[in-house]
């Protein structure tokens, strides 16, 4: 995720209802901005956004 990412601003409405149902379904959601957090983004081999683990 980054905040400047068209492609992320379209699926933020999608992934803040999965989070609104992320107990019912069992999962877990969240978001990690790869601006504020670049060595996740290393770490986990971001290439391209958004990217879903």
């Amino acid at each position: 995720y980054a905040p400047w990412c068209p492609a992320c601003k379209d699926l933020e409405p999608i992934w803040n209802h999965l989070g609104d149902r992320k107990k019912e379904l069992g999962i877990n959601v969240g978001k990690v901005d790869v601006t504020d957090s670049p060595g996740l983004s290393g770490r986990f081999m971001v290439t391209a956004l958004p990217t879903i683990y």
